[in-house]
């Protein structure tokens, strides 16, 4: 019996010692599940990282292509607002040419109106003088 009950000790005193162990097993299980929880969570966090950077790096290449774009747009409406410029230039010196003109031709055209008037009243005149002497 005392062999009994000293093998009965023992296996107590086993089973105790297996509690602490399973207790420390536990701890140590759980302190790696929560270490792994964390390494996943920084990997996802890294992923997410990477994946801005990435998102990042394309919304800058994005806006690069659309800054020369602009770029490109201002300096041809640059180029056609300097080719308006130069040919409403061109028109107002076409359009002060055709006034020299015009008035020219008014000038012209009065002094044959009055030369025909002139004339006219030289003819009446010759006639009258005629018609007297007649």
């Amino acid at each position: 019996m005392a062999h009994s009950a000293k093998h009965l000790k023992e296996s107590l005193g086993q089973g105790e010692d297996m509690e602490r162990d399973d207790e420390r097993v536990e701890t140590h299980i759980s302190g790696v599940r929560n270490l792994s929880e964390e390494a996943r969570e920084m990997r996802a966090a890294g992923r997410k990282l990477v994946g801005e950077n990435e998102e990042k790096a394309d919304d800058l290449s994005d806006y690069r292509r659309l800054s020369g774009s602009v770029k490109k747009l201002k300096e041809s409406v640059d180029a056609q607002r300097a080719e308006v410029n130069q040919a409403v230039k061109k028109m107002d010196q076409t359009l002060y040419e055709m006034r020299n003109l015009v008035d020219r031709v008014e000038e012209l055209y009065n002094s044959a109106k009055d030369e025909t008037h002139s004339a006219e009243q030289a003819a009446l005149n010759g006639v009258n003088k005629a018609q007297e002497k007649a």
